[in-house]
């Protein structure tokens, strides 16, 4: 079927303003047929019908999912079903999935699922690293920003981010294959049906090293790292030098810190906490 045959509760989204479009998620929603799925100060999500899923967020955002779904077309991503130009919505298909029993999940099958989707990143030829609205020269300069972003969550922990400071200088001596990667690929990004990766959805739009998607993910959660040891991530990675995996694990580590201390999650700062002390033991061997 075509895009501009695709209907959604007998509406054309193809052909449809803005103005339209917010008529419509008003209208749907006194009719029940919309349900929210996430909602935050600069994003919008919802299903309809458990068929299609709207989302509103600003305009460089979007764009940067366009651009992102153009490139990765495989079955794993959502496919855009209506997108207008300097639009703050974009509508995909509703990608069916059911909830991962987190404790009894098989974390080491998944993260090799996740490396495999990882290994699928294409090389991408433009300017700048980073965000792919919001690029910087190099990739260092990307981390960097983001540590000291994070720096203000956690102002207490000088160490820890004189720590992350060295540990950029050691990553910029690795070279690597300059990607076009998700960014944000956290489990909470993943979707699953029957503990099979079915889907994998809001990509931040980073051009950078894909080994920086695959550290995410395995901090992305307590369970992951209770489950799945710093040794078994580095075995795992034996492409990868070892020094440069451990120090960029330091750096996503203090990204982690800062995001719990702001959401004042104090058993999972513990877990990650501890995870900082085993990487600290792992560096000295």
């Amino acid at each position: 079927m075509s895009m501009k045959r695709e209907k959604i509760l007998k509406y054309d989204f193809y052909n449809i303003k803005n103005q339209r479009l917010e008529e419509i998620i008003k209208r749907l929603s006194m009719k029940n047929d919309l349900r929210l799925l996430k909602k935050n100060n600069y994003k919008e999500v919802y299903a309809i019908s458990n068929k299609y899923i709207i989302k509103k967020s600003n305009i460089n955002e979007i764009k940067a999912e366009k651009f992102f779904l153009d490139i990765y077309n495989e079955k794993i991503y959502e496919k855009i079903l209506w997108y207008e130009e300097n639009s703050e919505f974009i509508v995909y298909n509703y990608i069916e999935n059911t909830s991962l029993k987190m404790k009894k999940a098989n974390f080491k099958k998944i993260l090799f699922e996740i490396w495999n989707i990882i290994n699928l990143y294409k090389k991408i030829n433009i300017d700048g690293f980073g965000e792919i609205f919001n690029r910087v020269d190099s990739w260092s300069e990307f981390l960097k920003r983001e540590v000291e972003l994070k720096r203000k969550d956690i102002p207490f922990e000088k160490e820890k981010y004189l720590k992350v400071k060295k540990a950029i200088n050691v990553i910029k001596l690795f070279k690597f294959e300059k990607k076009l990667i998700h960014g944000d690929l956290g489990i909470y990004n993943i979707l699953f049906k029957d503990e099979r990766i079915v889907g994998v959805i809001d990509p931040r739009v980073i051009i950078g090293d894909a080994l920086y998607d695959f550290i995410f993910f395995y901090l992305s959660h307590i369970n992951i790292i209770k489950n799945i040891e710093i040794e078994d991530i580095i075995n795992m990675l034996k492409n990868q030098e070892k020094e440069k995996i451990i120090n960029l694990m330091y750096l996503l580590l203090y990204d982690r810190i800062a995001i719990e201390t702001k959401n004042h999650r104090e058993y999972v700062l513990e877990e990650y906490y501890k995870l900082w002390e085993k990487l600290e033991i792992i560096e000295k061997r």
